[in-house]
């Protein structure tokens, strides 16, 4: 399971080189797509080479090695001499990015500048990573969407900021949508998001409600309470679309993953979508009264029941908050603050 090699790399200064997921919705996707608007020439490594294609092998690492990728010592090895071969002005990684402390030392020897996004709680339980918080005070600083982490990453002697997510233009925007395709993708409530058990216990109560809920994404098949609303996946076209068509987009944060609010806070409010919000303070620093909120499992039934009834107020949230975000939350600007910090 041999990594390739770095081979036939232009031998040239570049502007960034980046690693993390590369195509769909990801962030670290969505930041290259900001550097070719910017201008700025990348060369873009997938995280994703550092798991292993046998999943016996992959799981053992991941179970019994504190959540290690199988090839991580391999793609240290590979971003490396990447690093070498281009001698980028800045490596930009986005959350726990597999590689070895050791190589990102050698990295900042050749005067690259080292940043993290980091996109999810490196505390999580779930996604915990012994290799990480091992590696992460190498970085120059790390950009951290969630205020709750700030102090974590500091006490490790990290240079720490808060970055909030933001949107990427080219797949997030307003678009007006055939009457055909409007009336068959339309429903009254829409999630979009992984399944985790907060998640479940606030969609339950909706589910039997029988409001017409519509969820897509990943690990919700485990809770057998919201198996009559699960409706697969969605690729990007599809999710703008879907978010536009919807009389009301449910936003929910994840509770072990500390945030307060996510990716889809900033994605459905571009995109012109009406958006139902979790109370929280960055909720509320971002909206103000430009969209409707609510406290509990059972208030978001009661938000839900109220919004569905009010075409007019779906309106207002729709201008409101889609005037709030547009022009001023995009990759574009999250990539320009990463730079000039």
């Amino acid at each position: 399971h041999a990594l390739p090699r770095a081979h036939n790399l232009a031998p040239m200064a570049t502007d960034l080189l980046i690693v993390g997921n590369q195509g769909g919705t990801n962030v670290a996707q969505s930041l290259a797509n900001a550097a070719t608007a910017s201008g700025l020439t990348y060369h873009f490594l997938d995280q994703r080479r550092a798991y292993s294609s046998n999943r016996i092998w992959q799981a053992l690492n991941w179970h019994l090695a504190g959540h290690r990728p199988a090839q991580l010592a391999a793609f240290s090895a590979q971003v490396l001499e990447t690093a070498r071969q281009l001698r980028p002005k800045t490596l930009i990684c986005t959350g726990n990015s597999p590689i070895h402390a050791k190589s990102l030392q050698a990295i900042k020897l050749l005067g690259v500048r080292l940043v993290n996004f980091s996109t999810d709680d490196p505390w999580n339980r779930t996604m915990r990573a012994r290799f990480f918080l091992n590696a992460v005070s190498n970085f120059d600083v790390v950009f951290t969407p969630r205020t709750e982490n700030i102090n974590d990453l500091k006490r490790l002697g990290v240079d720490t900021r808060w970055l909030p997510f933001g949107y990427d233009p080219a797949l997030f925007f307003p678009e007006v949508l055939s009457t055909e395709l409007h009336q068959s993708i339309a429903v009254p409530l829409l999630f979009v998001g992984g399944g985790d058990q907060d998640r479940a216990d606030y969609l339950t109560p909706l589910a039997n409600a029988q409001l017409g809920l519509n969820i897509f994404g990943s690990e919700f098949e485990r809770y057998p309470s919201l198996a009559a609303c699960l409706r697969g996946r969605l690729e990007p076209n599809a999710l703008r679309q879907r978010t536009i068509a919807a009389s009301v987009n449910i936003c929910l944060v994840r509770h072990a993953n500390r945030d307060q609010h996510v990716m889809r806070t900033l994605e459905i409010a571009a995109c012109g979508g009406c958006i139902l919000l979790e109370n929280t303070g960055e909720h509320r620093a971002l909206f103000g009264d430009s969209a409707c909120y609510f406290n509990s499992p059972q208030d978001l039934v009661t938000q839900a029941r109220m919004l569905l009834i009010n075409p007019l107020e779906q309106q207002r949230i729709r201008s409101a908050a889609h005037a709030v975000i547009w022009g001023k939350h995009r990759y574009d600007d999250r990539l320009a603050s990463m730079l000039a910090t």
